[in-house]
């Protein structure tokens, strides 16, 4: 019998020991995505700087006001200031970037354990436009969070069901690869133990515009946004902190944010203030910022942020606005 035949069969052929090879490598590459998703996951729900974590781990806390809105309210408001002129803790829940559906997945997430006795709460055109901004609610904040019952609840109603549940099914390394919020970022805020600071004051930048030519180019921009429609979707959350706001007893003070030279306020504004309160009895008002300041191009970054210097005197007189709310 030729033996040679047998010896050529038993050889594998280039194909199989290739295609051997692939098997090895695709397994090892499945368990290190999964190992480096669990390794992400953990960081993000351990990293004590983040807003999300703070409000969910901290004690439970009663302040005398809570700041709520995006990066214009954010900047306008000193909130330690603040707390000192009203003799009572003050939490800043504002951040930049953030539309209104984040902010009502925020708010219902610290009224879920604590309570305050005045939320400031930003309201404007601007926010409740279609576009405002790229992304009303950055989900890649949440993903850790699916099995909570509550921010589940908003993100289907932001990105509809069938969304969420495929984020169950995708590694955490494609939020953080796009993402300069989440990812190993976490584990190095775990690694360094800072605790996340409430009060932290708002990034002002580092050159201010010092000249009124510096607003133009911006004003131009605004005002292509405020021909846009307000959007049902960003009402309809707007509506939602209200709607919490009332049910835990919470007055609320809507509070226009400062703009150089000119004041967001319109008829569309107006008109969805007054079908849009769950319960005017708890809203105190709407507040304005003196047009001395607004007209001060000194107290701006830029049109829509306020400086340093313009932090420290709208925060006197929001002061005293939210001292008469609290009568």
């Amino acid at each position: 019998m030729d033996t040679r035949i047998d010896l050529a069969v038993a050889r594998p052929t280039p194909i199989r020991w290739i295609s051997h090879r692939c098997v090895v490598w695709l397994t090892i590459a499945i368990l290190l995505s999964f190992a480096n998703d669990a390794v992400l996951r953990f960081g993000s729900s351990r990293n004590a700087l983040t807003r999300v974590n703070y409000l969910r781990d901290c004690p439970t806390r009663h302040d005398r006001t809570a700041i709520l809105g995006s990066s214009m309210l954010a900047n306008a408001v000193a909130a330690k200031s603040l707390s000192e002129r009203l003799n009572g803790e003050t939490i800043q829940l504002a951040l930049g970037g953030q539309g209104v559906q984040e902010q009502a997945l925020i708010w219902d997430l610290y009224c879920e354990r604590h309570r305050c006795d005045l939320l400031v709460l930003e309201v404007h055109d601007d926010s409740l436009m279609e576009g405002s901004l790229p992304t009303p609610l950055r989900e890649d904040r949440y993903a850790t969070y699916l099995d909570d019952p509550l921010i589940h609840k908003h993100l289907v109603q932001y990105s509809g069901p069938l969304r969420v549940a495929v984020w169950r099914y995708v590694p955490m390394w494609v939020f953080a690869e796009f993402s300069s919020t989440i990812g190993w970022q976490d584990w190095v805020g775990y690694l360094k133990g800072n605790p996340y600071d409430p009060n932290a004051p708002a990034l002002y930048a580092t050159s201010p515009v010092s000249s009124i030519a510096g607003f133009k180019p911006q004003s131009v921009e605004q005002q292509a946004l405020e021909e846009k429609q307000i959007d049902p979707k960003l009402q309809a959350a707007f509506q939602m902190i209200l709607d919490t706001a009332a049910n835990t007893g919470t007055r609320v003070l809507l509070v226009e944010p400062p703009r150089y030279g000119k004041r967001l306020t319109s008829k569309k504004l107006t008109t969805s203030e007054r079908r849009g309160f769950a319960s005017p009895a708890l809203v105190a008002g709407t507040f304005h910022f003196s047009k001395s300041l607004e007209m001060n191009a000194a107290n701006f970054d830029d049109i829509r942020h306020a400086g340093k210097l313009g932090s420290e005197r709208f925060t006197v007189e929001l002061a005293d606005a939210c001292a008469q709310a609290l009568k």
